[in-house]
């Protein structure tokens, strides 16, 4: 399959800067902070291989990126999820970052489907699908609206627009919105992934409460 990766290049100059964000003080971070930090969903879902994929199990120590999108979006998700497989190819980037992409579109994006089109980014992307009340179960854990078609195009959803970014130790502190530039993402995802697994329970908010 030819890589979306050209496809989306233009926009991507135009949303990133070259090189690496300014050192920020510590504490600081490039993307959007949550006002409460947020522990990861325990969400269990179906993986493009057609098995289960336990969230939190499979993704635990490590620094995973979730997002919401449809394999048909022509926008938002392509330029997200190229953004992060070009970020991800910096030699200076962390090399066990998750990057989790779980469709809205459950009827169309088969595991099939999800896994060309996620291939044309990174291999090493997950897809998660699952039936519609599952996935909309997904988007209330996360605290997110639900997606639905749009009503004069049934194969356009609109749906959030947002990355989380949760922390080898389970919380996401910080969401990276459309428009997010790569600067951000160079900054944030070394001071995220040495934020080191935890040991301990983390005070943090359930999404959906």
């Amino acid at each position: 399959m030819v890589s979306r990766l050209p496809l989306v290049l233009a926009v991507l100059l135009v949303l990133s800067a070259c090189g690496r964000a300014a050192a920020a003080p510590e504490g600081a971070w490039a993307g959007v902070e949550l006002a409460r930090p947020m522990a990861k969903p325990h969400l269990v879902l179906t993986d493009t291989d057609g098995n289960p994929y336990d969230l939190v199990g499979r993704t635990a120590g490590r620094t995973t990126l979730v997002y919401f999108g449809y394999t048909s979006c022509t926008d938002i998700c392509p330029i997200h999820l190229a953004q992060l497989a070009q970020v991800m190819a910096r030699n200076d980037m962390p090399r066990d970052i998750a990057v989790v992409f779980i469709t809205v579109d459950p009827r169309r994006d088969t595991p099939e489907v999800m896994r060309r089109y996620l291939d044309s980014f990174d291999p090493r992307f997950v897809g998660l699908t699952g039936s519609v009340a599952e996935i909309d179960e997904a988007q209330r854990m996360f605290g997110l609206p639900i997606a639905r078609p749009e009503t004069d195009d049934p194969g356009v959803y609109g749906h959030a627009g947002q990355v989380f970014a949760f922390a080898p130790d389970g919380v996401a502190r910080t969401v990276y919105p459309y428009g997010t530039r790569q600067t951000q993402w160079v900054h944030d995802l070394p001071l995220l992934d040495a934020i080191p697994a935890a040991t301990t329970a983390v005070p943090a908010t359930e999404a959906g409460s």
